[in-house]
């Protein structure tokens, strides 16, 4: 764009154009219609190829070590690294062809801000049990990545069965330093259960209840015991950035701590159980160094100019896709303008977010049972309390001197049936949001400008109005009096500067898009030689 506002300011003297030219008037318009014709074809030979101008895709930004995990009937997730801090987002939809909804970082979900990051942790919810999905991960201003041509394809479980007992692992994980690995991924495997994972948070401590945990296919809750072998593995930031633990679910409440670089077995462990941990624990992360080598060979921009193309024969590409950011943060700026969540609802099966980190805990059990309720948390909270004769029962977490910090959050609460003897238990994933992202954003839209202080409509003096609407305009003789006119006053019409100026840019939106057009057709080529 500067090189046309360079031509704008021409000077007419460089130009050498003969005076007889200079002293015609050419109409302006014509200027005008060049040059939309040339922002209309310039802008549409751009937009056919690689463009040379459009946002191209780089190795920093190049999704790598993509992972499927906590696949629900309601949810799953997408995690990946990139060499580069930037934004990571998922546009999703149940058809190839019409992906309209998408999801941001589970960082940015709970702040309410677009957030930069290596390690990308993004969770679809509210989705439909049993349903196929479709996705593209995206990364920066608007680069999407796909799978070799089409988009990614996932299908939530199904909603069989009833979840097994309440058991969750927890653990905290330090870098090489001691330091906490925040925003780092722990991914757990057990025999026969689908991958799950959770973000370390901010004070290094992370939790996944297994209760959730579903068969690989989906079709049922995947059955658990505590002689069940479990690998666990950590992933920072850096592709670097390694860890594994193996032990089995009975001494992983909690699991010791883990440190990068680390690669343990519970000595506790028979030599059987170890030797198949081990295998469970390192062949997938070999799996996904072969991925990160074959993604390396790729060029970034062969991944920009590969197009995607769609069950129904349409293509769609990736270059037209600029705007995707524009729409994640207005989607994130609507959510965080939405009502505050302060109380915890049991009986809701959908994963709720709170906007404060003393919630009020609600639920429904038997008559005058006693319920135990475990929140974990950094803090482990646990209390006992007695149902009404509704079977409704309430804590609330500020009368307790508590709080929790925001990130991902897990409750279990039980009791035993009267009638039965049987033990009824239950666990609930909630989120906590940064209650000072949402203030901030709050004071950012509710400060509105209005004039005369915040009276509006300001009152007005009776007298004043009546003075104001009595007076009338006299004209004088003076007013009256006009200059001729003389032939250097008179405006010219048209401007002979103007029109070359703006016909010397429309020449140049088309020699540049023909000139990008032209070199997308020889990478093309090139790609086809290859």
């Amino acid at each position: 764009m500067g090189i046309v506002f360079s031509f704008c300011q021409i000077n007419m003297n460089t130009l050498k154009v003969p005076k007889k030219i200079l002293d015609k008037r050419i109409p302006t318009i014509l200027g005008v219609i060049v040059l939309v014709v040339a922002l209309i074809s310039g802008t549409m030979l751009i937009g056919k190829g690689g463009g040379v101008f459009s946002p191209r895709a780089s190795v920093e930004t190049t999704p790598k070590n993509i992972k499927v995990s906590n696949v629900h009937d309601t949810s799953f997730t997408i995690s990946f690294l990139t060499d580069s801090k930037v934004a990571g987002f998922v546009k999703y939809g149940t058809e190839a062809n019409n992906l309209k909804s998408q999801a941001s970082d589970d960082r940015d979900q709970i702040s309410g801000t677009i957030g930069e990051f290596q390690i990308h942790h993004i969770t679809i919810r509210s989705l439909e049990q049993a349903t196929t999905y479709y996705y593209l991960i995206g990364t920066g201003s608007g680069n999407t990545f796909d799978d070799n041509g089409q988009p990614f394809g996932i299908k939530t479980a199904s909603r069989n069965g009833a979840p097994a007992a309440a058991k969750t692992i927890y653990g905290s994980v330090t870098t090489e330093t001691g330091a906490p690995a925040e925003g780092s991924i722990v991914y757990v495997d057990v025999n026969g259960a689908g991958t799950m994972s959770s973000q370390v948070k901010a004070s290094g401590s992370w939790a996944i209840p297994l209760s959730n945990a579903r068969t690989i296919d989906g079709s049922a809750y995947a059955s658990i015991s505590d002689q069940d072998n479990i690998a666990i593995s950590v992933q920072g930031p850096l592709s670097t950035q390694k860890a594994f633990f193996s032990t089995i679910v009975e001494h992983s409440q909690p699991v010791a701590g883990i440190t990068f670089g680390q690669e343990t077995v519970d000595v506790n462990d028979s030599n059987e159980n170890t030797d198949s941990i081990r295998e469970l624990a390192t062949t997938p992360m070999d799996q996904d160094e072969n991925i990160v080598e074959e993604e390396s060979t790729e060029s970034a921009d062969q991944a920009v100019e590969q197009e995607i193309a769609t069950d129904s024969g349409e293509v769609v590409n990736k270059s037209n896709r600029s705007a995707l950011l524009d729409d994640l943060i207005n989607e994130n700026i609507t959510s965080s303008e939405s009502a505050a969540v302060t109380e915890l609802d049991l009986k809701v099966e959908d994963h709720q977010i709170l906007t404060t980190s003393t919630p009020i805990i609600t639920g429904k059990a038997l008559p005058s049972v006693t319920v135990s309720i475990s929140v974990h948390s950094d803090a482990q909270i646990q209390q006992e309390i007695v149902a009404d004769e509704n079977g409704e029962f309430v804590l609330d977490i500020s009368k307790l001197s508590e709080s929790l910090e925001p990130g991902d959050h897990t409750v279990t609460y039980s009791y035993t049936d009267p009638n039965t003897g049987e033990i009824i238990e239950k666990t609930v994933e909630f989120t906590v949001s940064d209650p000072t992202q949402q203030l901030a954003l709050a004071d950012t839209t509710d400060e509105v400008a209005t004039p005369y202080g915040s009276g509006n409509p300001y009152p007005i003096d009776d007298d004043i109005a009546s003075q104001a609407t009595e007076a009338t305009a006299e004209a004088t003789q003076e007013a009256r009096a006009t200059q001729p006119a003389t032939d250097e006053g008179l405006p010219v019409s048209g401007s002979v500067g103007t029109t070359l100026a703006l016909v010397f840019g429309g020449i140049f939106f088309i020699i540049s898009g023909l000139w990008s057009f032209w070199i997308s057709t020889q990478l093309e080529k090139d790609e086809l030689e290859v």
